[in-house]
């Protein structure tokens, strides 16, 4: 494994936590995802026992139906034998049809008289009840009453899964993923914001006075310093004066700890005849081992190819720390 040449330990471990946080972020989601199936699924359910439960509302509503048009069909028939006692013109005829409806009536049995209004023509019309009718009565209401009831606790049912339902959506909606694209749209937000701050804080900036400046106001312009310019030798003719050859100095790391140079030293040899292996103190040679690695310049790209080095090795420039120059010590007056 590869990595930035200009990349330390630190930041590699840093690197590693943030793929952790990934990773674990990666596992919260398929467990999320998981659960949101076995949501979808218990809502399948739900949705099958409430097809069932309307089957037999439409059950119920059927039989009322039936129950209403053999109660109507019995009213009719009745009321049509009670119109033909009262066609009788004479009072013994009367009295007769009088008898005879009684007789009916008691035959029926009939148990009191129920008023129809026409909405269209406001008549009132007068049909008896009989004991049955008073008992389909009776049925008809307590179906109506459990309709209504069964109606009720499914409204209640679908007002519990809709408001799971909004409430997984409005969860899932406020879970934010880290991504990578994420990570770089806030760096390049975060810079954009601090650049955008520098050009209005130079806008606060107000030039000096001329009083203040040197020369009433008279700038100077300042020079530039000339660099020294230097060649590279081409001479290809064999004059017998060679230049030192250029060498570059790599850092080799996450190593097994009995690692040797001389092992990565014969492994390197077959692609860089010139190469130098060393042993370099690791932070944490009980984790892994470090070594310092020299090849030749000219060999320096070839050497960033991923299957030169071992597997998990990881490559980077060996960085060298500036040296101070040591103050003299003050001799004793």
């Amino acid at each position: 494994m590869l990595t930035c040449p200009s990349c330390s330990d630190d930041q590699i471990e840093d690197d590693l936590q943030v793929a952790k946080q990934l990773v674990t972020l990666k596992e919260n989601n398929k467990l999320l995802t998981h659960l949101l199936l076995q949501m979808q699924e218990n809502k399948d359910l739900m949705q099958d026992k409430i097809w069932a439960l309307e089957d037999r509302i439409h059950q119920y509503e059927d039989i009322i139906t039936k129950s209403n048009e053999k109660v109507s069909h019995r009213t009719e028939k009745t009321f049509a034998d009670i119109t033909k006692t009262s066609n009788c013109k004479n009072d013994q005829g009367h009295a007769c049809c009088q008898a005879h409806g009684n007789r009916n009536s008691e035959k029926l049995g009939l148990v009191g008289t129920q008023k129809l209004v026409s909405s269209e023509t406001g008549s009132v019309q007068v049909r008896p009840i009989t004991p049955r009718k008073a008992e389909e009565q009776k049925e008809e209401e307590a179906i109506r009453v459990k309709s209504t009831k069964v109606k009720n606790s499914h409204d209640n049912k679908n007002d519990k899964i809709n408001r799971d339902r909004t409430r997984t959506q409005n969860h899932v909606q406020t879970q934010q993923y880290i991504k990578p694209s994420d990570i770089n749209s806030a760096i390049k937000s975060a810079n954009e914001a601090a650049i955008m701050r520098e050009i209005l804080e130079l806008g606060n900036n107000q030039p000096p006075s001329d009083e203040s400046t040197k020369d009433g106001g008279n700038w100077e312009t300042r020079r530039t310093k000339k660099r020294r310019r230097f060649i590279i030798g081409g001479n290809e003719e064999n004059t017998g004066i060679e230049a030192v050859p250029k060498y570059s100095t790599l850092h080799v790391t996450r190593l097994k700890p009995d690692t040797k140079p001389e092992d990565l030293e014969k492994l390197l040899k077959e692609r860089f005849p010139e190469v130098r292996c060393e042993q370099h103190a690791s932070k944490r040679p009980d984790l892994y081992a470090t070594v310092k690695v020299t090849i030749r310049k000219e060999h320096y790209r070839e050497a960033w190819k991923k299957e030169v080095w071992p597997i998990g090795a990881l490559v980077s420039n060996f960085f060298f720390p500036r040296r101070m120059p040591q103050k003299p010590e003050r001799l004793c007056e």
